[in-house]
């Protein structure tokens, strides 16, 4: 099998200073875009977040980078084109990847737009428009590229480490926000889990329903309908150059909630849009309502967002308003879950192996070994499941020494000196090594292959480099114990996601797990890949090796049908 290059595709970011030799702040972006109509300007910025959607890192990303820069400097004339033909050159020359467009810098120049709104009417850009239009953006990456205060020394000393996470971790985690989500089959069966969950919960069963007529919805399943029904209007399995921004709905009337939709508009917010770090107002309000029935989709990951992510935020601070005193993210964590939906997805994946949850698997003095118990002959794998987030706030800051402790105390210790992630996964193998499973059946003579996995749901801590961190404290852990009866593999981190994605993948088993964890490890074993996340190497892994297209998860497409009109249930494909 050919070697597996799964390592990070860093990109160069062109900005206004690359570009023309000089720094200009974002006043001076102010007084470019001033009167041009906004409308204009939300139809170019919107079409550009669809086509980059999924192509950040693609075969095709090159090219779409090209197609959009070609709507402006094709406009702005032969001078312009010629200035980005040497700039381009000059980097791919040092076999760089540049970039003009990306998501990050779409959402900046929406807040632009805000503080400078007309109601112009729609119109094409001129030539001297187009040609601000980019300037403007570029002045906008000169933003991103400040952040990073990177210099030469300190890369030069991280790589003699073989430590080039430090640098690239604090710095560019937050960019795991802005990219193009791949949640969208799970977001779908998240969401109507949860409510299921809210619905039949004795602490949460009357805010529902006061819930759903604060978002003008008759239920969850409405939610969820007018929801998928924008994303289908978009066109994302389409050739890019079919993809929309524009979503017309008058066509889909009564069949969809126009009051619900016209509440995702940001319209009304406009004249008293307060910019943040994290785009709250956009993330909740990524639509704008252009004409009677037709829409703007300003940002696709925003939109997948409110199946489920935002919905959790949402109704945390819709029932705090209603005077409930719990922390609701932790009851979240624990009782739906913990104890339901992540059960459920391993049942789902698992359907042959023995399993036990934490409930089920417990050691002699009562507690739980771990959170969930899987086995396959002599092979086990024992996970702990963090359902928890990194702040905004803190991603924001690039600070490393911040940064790392809160590593610690997610997945080693907390602030209390409880056992996190990594040293629960270490207690539970020792316990293993010196004692008998009355849970479980086991042969007293096998030598038990034990896999500890830690499953985690916030995508951040997928970013390159947290598994080498932790894998190599969770090595440095086991070197100080010596292991007879059973073998220890290396410690993987895995987003709750892959399991859900690849269901069918792995209870068909066109992946064997066991060896699947067994070869990511000896790939990530070579330095140029040490930092390589599960899911890269797994994407990488399938793309090459498991020609086998099983479409769109059973479990997704089985709950779907609660959403979509019986009559329709026939047309719900792959």
């Amino acid at each position: 099998m050919a070697e597996l290059d799964t390592r990070m595709n860093l990109k160069t970011i062109i900005d206004y200073n690359e570009v023309y030799g000089e720094t200009k702040d974002v006043s001076f972006a102010d007084t470019l875009i001033k009167d041009i109509p906004s409308v204009t300007l939300l139809n170019y910025i919107s079409g550009f977040n669809i086509k980059l959607y999924l192509n950040e890192v693609s075969t095709d990303a090159y090219n779409i980078q090209i197609q959009l820069l070609n709507n402006l400097i094709v406009k702005a004339g032969e001078p312009t084109i010629e200035i980005f033909k040497k700039v381009f050159q000059k980097h791919l020359d040092q076999q760089q990847w540049p970039i003009v467009f990306w998501q990050y810098s779409n959402l900046l120049f929406y807040e632009l737009i805000f503080r400078n709104y007309n109601t112009n009417p729609t119109r094409d850009l001129t030539s001297d428009e187009a040609k601000k239009v980019l300037d403007a953006y570029l002045i906008l990456n000169s933003i991103t590229s400040a952040r990073f205060k990177i210099t030469t020394k300190e890369v030069q000393e991280a790589a003699a480490k073989e430590e080039t996470e430090s640098i690239l971790l604090p710095n560019f985690i937050y960019q795991k926000d802005y990219t193009s989500t791949t949640d969208f089959s799970n977001q779908i069966t998240r969401s109507i889990k949860i409510f299921e969950y809210l619905e039949q919960s004795d602490k949460f069963k009357d805010f529902v329903q006061d819930y759903y007529k604060h978002l003008r919805v008759k239920d969850y399943k409405d939610l969820i309908y007018n929801i998928l029904t924008i994303f289908t209007q978009v066109g994302i399995g389409e050739h890019i150059t079919e993809r929309k921004q524009i979503i017309p709905l008058g066509n889909l009337l009564p069949l969809i909630n126009i009051d619900y939709i016209n509440s995702l508009s940001i319209n009304d917010t406009i004249s008293t849009y307060s910019p943040d770090n994290s785009f709250r107002t956009l993330r909740n309000k990524m639509l704008y309502h252009f004409d009677k029935y037709i829409y703007f989709l300003l940002d696709i990951n925003f939109l997948i967002d409110q199946l489920y992510k935002a919905q959790i935020f949402s109704f945390k601070k819709f029932i705090e308003n209603k005077g409930y005193q719990g922390n609701f993210l932790s009851v979240k964590g624990k009782e739906f879950m913990e104890d339901i939906y992540f059960r459920l997805i391993m049942e789902k994946c698992f359907p042959n192996f023995i399993r036990k949850s934490g409930d089920d698997a417990k050691k002699n003095d009562g507690n739980e070994i771990c959170d969930y118990y899987l086995r396959k002959g002599d092979n086990i794998i024992l996970i702990e499941f963090k359902d928890i987030l990194l702040s905004a706030d803190l991603k924001e800051k690039s600070d490393k020494e911040l940064l790392y402790s809160e590593f610690e105390k997610k997945f080693f210790e907390n602030q209390k000196k409880d056992p996190k992630g990594i040293q629960q996964l270490y207690n539970a193998v020792k316990y293993i090594e010196n004692n008998a499973l009355f849970f479980d059946e086991i042969t007293e003579e096998a030598t038990l292959n034990i896999y500890p996995i830690v499953v985690y749901t916030d995508l951040s801590f997928g970013y390159e480099g947290i598994n080498k961190i932790l894998k190599k404290k969770f090595s440095e852990m086991l070197s100080s114990e010596t292991f007879t009866k059973t073998k220890v593999k290396d410690v993987t981190f895995i987003n709750l996601s892959y399991f859900e994605i690849h269901e069918d993948y792995l209870n068909q088993e066109f992946i064997e797990l066991f060896k699947f964890i067994e070869e990511y490890h000896q790939h990530t074993q070579k330095e140029q890949y040490r930092t390589t996340p599960f899911e890269v190497y797994s994407r990488f892994y399938l793309k090459e090796n498991i020609k086998t297209k099983l479409g769109n998860p059973s479990f997704m497409l089985e709950v779907l049908k609660q959403i979509i009109p019986p009559e329709s249930h026939d047309a719900i494909v792959d």
